[in-house]
């Protein structure tokens, strides 16, 4: 049963609020769109027998708020949806998504202060398929102080503070955590810097009985940035420390290497990334990590609240034409657990997406993936095969039209694994403002 969590969006949207009615002049956008979706899908709860046809309905209020100014920036996108099974299989839900930053520039160039807030979904059971009755809407809070010291002309000290909470609808995960960096950065060029980076959090669960490990994280690294107008590289080394509340401590290599490039008609996008961190952290980092391992949703997948050690691997290369673009991403994602009672596991896959503008209003996009799971639990293997296709028409500036099918395969060496299941619909989407 769901815990009696308040479904709060987040104290930095009353801030924010708060921020902007006291200074109407501030310049601020807003967005507003209001949408609608009918799919029939031939498995709802992608089983293995008895499968379960149902017809969902869903509306959908969007919004988004932006500032940038001399003293504020702030940039909130959110939706809320409600969702009916016309078979009447299922209890109706409701869903949010929210992803909210604030920077306060209390003393310009000197003393600033941070909130993020992050409303997603996510799994109850990971090691299942995303479905109506695995899901739960995960919140994560953070918010604190950022203190720029300058050292001369080329070198800077940064100081920051954080505090946070996250609460998971039905696991057992709630956390508050306290989180502290320091960074010595020299500017090497207009374009380039290097940092010695020190990061410690503190992170205490709420529910003592469920499990999960309160725990210590250290993490020390040196890091590079360089930044161009069509090219971005990051490279960070050091080691990761994790230390649990029982006394076990773990440490490992912290890596990470970021490269973006963009450029007429090609651009590419590589990360290599290693280093403990935990479900809370993820999500408030929201993670641009594919993680369509399932249903091609790119949901979060989270059991437990301990800590793991990531290892990640994901290029993706993208060609744009006149009126044809074609993206191709191949990933790597392994996870170690802390504990020993949740599974590691690891991930490989490749998506490939082609979109195909027909005239001024009309879009094909039609995509195809492949992704395989290993389980450490009973040496479980999924392999799964996704095909989708999707018609976009605007019919005015401010209303589009969209039909869209989907089919996925699953292929275990788990007999009770298997499924294969198939989705039509239809949606549109009004931009009110």
């Amino acid at each position: 049963m769901p815990k009696n969590n308040t479904n709060y969006l987040c104290p930095a949207l009353g801030v924010a609020i708060g921020l902007l009615l006291a200074t109407p002049t501030m310049a601020v956008e807003f967005t507003l769109d209001v949408g609608g979706l009918m799919r029939y899908t031939d498995n709802i709860l992608a089983t293995n027998t008895n499968e379960l046809e149902e017809i969902e309905a869903t509306g959908t209020v969007a919004f988004g708020v932006t500032h940038s100014g001399a003293d504020l920036e702030l940039a909130i996108q959110g939706d809320a949806s409600f969702r009916t099974y016309l078979k009447d299989n299922l209890d109706d839900q409701e869903v949010y998504n929210l992803t909210g930053d604030l920077t306060w520039f209390i003393i310009p160039e000197g003393f600033s202060w941070i909130a993020t807030s992050r409303i997603t979904d996510s799994r109850t059971n990971p090691n299942q398929p995303i479905t109506p009755i695995n899901r739960e809407t995960v919140r994560a809070f953070s918010t604190g102080p950022d203190l720029l010291i300058k050292l001369g002309s080329v070198a800077d000290l940064v100081l920051e503070g954080r505090y946070g909470q996250s609460t998971f609808d039905v696991s057992l995960n709630d956390s508050e955590r306290l989180a502290g960096a320091g960074r010595l950065v020299r500017q090497l060029s207009t374009i380039s810097s290097v940092s010695l980076n020190a990061e410690a959090t503190d992170v205490e669960f709420t529910e003592p009985l469920a499990g999960n490990t309160d725990f210590k994280q250290l993490d020390s690294y040196l890091g590079y940035i360089r930044e161009t107008s069509i090219s971005s590289l990051e490279v960070a080394g050091g080691i990761s420390r994790v230390e649990l509340a029982t006394g076990r401590v773990l440490e490992d290599t912290l890596a990470r290497v970021l490269i973006e490039t963009t450029g007429d008609p090609w651009a590419w996008n590589l990360r290599l990334e290693a280093g403990f961190t935990d479900a809370a952290r993820q999500v408030l980092e929201q993670d641009s990590l594919t993680l369509q391992t399932e249903l091609g949703s790119g949901q979060l997948q989270f059991s437990t609240g301990d800590p793991f050690y990531l290892q990640v691997a994901e290029t993706s290369l993208t060609w744009t034409g006149a009126t044809t673009s074609l993206q191709g991403v191949v990933y790597y994602l392994e996870r170690e657990f802390a504990t020993d009672v949740f599974n590691d596991d690891r991930t490989r896959g490749v998506d490939l997406v082609w979109t195909r503008q027909m005239n001024t209003r009309t879009a094909v996009t039609a995509g195809a993936s492949y992704a395989m799971r290993e389980l450490q639990i009973n040496s479980t293997e999924d392999e799964d095969r996704r095909f989708n296709l999707t018609l976009t028409r605007a019919m005015t500036d401010r209303l589009t039209i969209t039909l869209f099918g989907q089919y996925l395969d699953r292929r275990s060496n788990q007999q009770i694994r298997n499924f294969d299941a198939y989705s039509i619909g239809a949606g549109f989407l009004w931009s009110v403002l």
